[in-house]
């Protein structure tokens, strides 16, 4: 099976190049090329080439400077370069240019918070929020801010609401639980984290909070009245 799918990623490839070349020819080609080379740049990001990837949005962006999809996907691809203040430097104009977009104003508090602005992150993140009260993302980068800076009833307030949204997300019953226990609220922590449990009985973060909250409790049993 892999070498059929290195077999048909050389012959897609080759099929693209030949595309361009023929474009390159024609007068008014543009939007064209710009579309060959968005699907070549997804073709590199498929096989995890993400220089190749990242080379070929740019290409496209060349031909079609707004050309949403590739300037997206540019970015992505700097994340994973870990070219953050690049990534920073698409999602900006993107959350610019459609600043009613959760999905770009999140990506660049992402990219702001890799970069070390988080006042500037929280901003973007309580932005995403306002345009989406429950996008979950926003909700967990914001909340562990919050928590940071000590407001752990902002992060459980935030991180409850991702869990009535989408309550198979492991990372806001911890977030939740961690949060209680730092307010001293044993019991309903491990509350918290016993419900992680029922969603994935195996996750380590949870069975590591659920042994630090007993043994809080054999060591105190008035906490579990907490």
């Amino acid at each position: 099976d892999d070498i059929l799918k290195a077999i048909c990623f050389v012959i897609q490839q080759e099929v693209m190049g030949k595309e361009i070349q023929r474009l390159q020819t024609e007068s008014n080609a543009g939007a064209q090329l710009a579309k060959v080379y968005f699907d070549l740049g997804n073709l590199m990001t498929a096989k995890r080439d993400f220089e190749q990837a990242a080379s070929c949005f740019q290409k496209s962006l060349e031909f079609m400077p707004n050309f949403i999809k590739s300037a997206f996907n540019l970015g992505v691809c700097y994340e994973i370069l870990g070219q953050h203040k690049e990534a920073l430097g698409v999602y900006s104009k993107l959350a610019s240019d459609f600043p009613r977009s959760a999905k770009y104003v999140y990506k660049m508090g992402a990219s702001q918070l890799k970069t070390g602005v988080e006042d500037l992150a929280l901003i973007a993140f309580e932005k995403a929020i306002v345009q989406d009260p429950y996008f979950a993302s926003a909700l967990l980068a914001a909340g562990a801010i919050y928590g940071n800076r000590g407001d752990f009833d902002r992060t459980i307030e935030y991180s409850k609401r991702v869990i009535k949204k989408n309550p198979s997300t492991l990372r806001a019953y911890q977030n939740v639980a961690v949060a209680l226990m730092r307010q001293n609220k044993t019991g309903e922590a491990l509350s918290f984290v016993e419900q992680g449990l029922q969603v994935d009985p195996r996750d380590s973060t949870l069975l590591q909070l659920k042994q630090s909250l007993l043994t809080a409790i054999q060591h105190d049993p008035t906490h579990t009245l907490r």
